[in-house]
């Protein structure tokens, strides 16, 4: 029997920054929004992913001397390094299931570990130069035992990581929700086959944490039942809502997957790291947009109110952008933004005009999206909401004339 323990597999990892907005900059003054040009396609700021295909574990060389290794399909590899050594383990064997059991045809010959190759696994980075490498190709599903009852680095413990060749993956990916549980962190894992998208169900999704300070957190289970966070049950997209932690600190997240595919276990991991929110200030709630209206009865404007917990008095900018539908998808109506120097918890109001929402090409009603409040003295974001209210009840008709756009307004990244 193998024993998991989280430890760092030099999975690729990234950092979690707030989705960054492609938008007209705010000047100084504040109150300023912005149309686009007709039809300009929204854009959904990018979600951090880290899609991995492998399985990897840690062996404790001392109780298991046999573990069994799943292999599934042509590229296979399984690479072995010792725990705490830097002698190269030659004495381990890769061995195909006898003659006559269950997977027999499928599997070639014992697999002979060399040392790892130049390029090793994409998957895998900063991997120890006295690891090594067996490469297996198999055209079924089938179990290979390594075999280490002759290691002779004298290790406690080997790191194993495995690519059975198949096209299942886990996709990882850190976002938040508005709902039912504003600002908590979410993490999902998709499993699926890559080959034809069909998704895995039924599986054991759990992820760990590990704060800055090298505590560790319980195990959190991630579910696929379509109760919040999860969207859509039965869609093979496990969710939940990451334990709190300190603000502005960084936390590795280890998620691990079980489960049995074509009759044989299937294990998927990834690793990665995120930064969570400074906490210099957070979105308490976003109100509903209120429709002002001038003597000619024509929308001037509409006023979206935002209160905000300031934990540390600052220059900060709040921002949001505004979409509608248009030709089957979603298309950018306009962007809001206002710059305040905020020293206690107040509320903030976003003013998109009347003038703005004729020019984009899209009826209402229109959907507030991409909701942040950014640090101008840090120069980063502290806080952001992927969605906020539909705003409908007018039609264009109630708005003053479009003014002309030349061109789709300058983008740049807004930190």
């Amino acid at each position: 029997m193998r024993k998991l323990v989280t430890l760092g597999l030099g999975l690729v990892c990234f950092a979690l920054v707030a989705p960054s907005l492609s938008v007209r900059s705010a000047t100084p003054q504040g109150g300023v929004a912005q149309g686009f040009a007709p039809n300009t396609v929204y854009e959904k700021p990018s979600v951090p992913v880290q899609v991995s295909g492998l399985d990897a574990f840690v062996v404790d060389a001392a109780s298991t001397k046999q573990v069994q290794v799943t292999l599934r399909g042509p590229g296979g590899a399984v690479v072995v390094w010792p725990v705490g050594s830097s002698v190269p383990e030659t004495g381990i064997k890769l061995v195909p299931p006898s003659k006559g059991s269950q997977g027999y045809r499928a599997a070639q010959a014992a697999a002979a570990f060399t040392n790892m190759p130049a390029e090793g696994l994409p998957e895998l980075v900063d991997l120890p130069p006295f690891a090594s490498m067996a490469k297996v190709s198999v055209n079924a599903p089938v179990q290979y035992t390594l075999d280490l009852s002759k290691a002779q680095s004298g290790a406690r413990a080997f790191m194993v990581a495995v690519r059975d060749g198949s096209d299942i993956r886990m996709a990882v990916s850190l976002g938040k929700l508005s709902v039912p549980a504003r600002g908590r962190q979410v993490i999902e894992a998709r499993l699926y086959d890559a080959s034809n998208g069909t998704p895995l169900t039924g599986f054991r999704v759990e992820a760990r944490l590990k704060e800055g300070n090298g505590k560790a957190t319980l195990p959190v289970l991630l579910h696929d039942d379509g109760r919040g966070p999860d969207r859509q049950a039965g869609d093979g997209i496990y969710s939940a809502f990451l334990p709190p932690g300190q603000p502005g600190a960084m936390a590795d997240v280890k998620v691990d997957a079980y489960g049995t595919w074509q009759g044989l276990p299937l294990h998927r991991v990834a690793q990665t790291a995120f930064g969570r929110q400074g906490g210099l200030v957070s979105i308490a709630s976003v109100g509903a947009a209120s429709i002002t209206r001038g003597e000619d009865g024509l929308i001037q404007s509409l006023v979206m109110p935002i209160k905000l917990v300031v934990g540390k008095p600052g220059n900060y900018r709040i921002q949001a952008v505004l979409t509608g539908k248009w030709g089957g998808g979603e298309v950018l109506v306009a962007y809001a933004s206002t710059e305040a120097r905020l020293t206690r918890n107040q509320e903030v109001s976003l003013t998109f005009p009347g003038s703005a929402l004729a020019q984009a090409g899209a009826e209402p009603p229109f959907t507030v999206r991409d909701i942040s409040i950014a640090s101008l003295d840090k120069v980063e974001v502290e806080d952001s909401i992927d969605g906020g209210s539909t705003i409908g009840g007018f039609t264009l008709a109630d708005c003053p004339a479009s003014e002309t756009m030349q061109e789709t307004p300058a983008k740049a990244p807004v930190p």
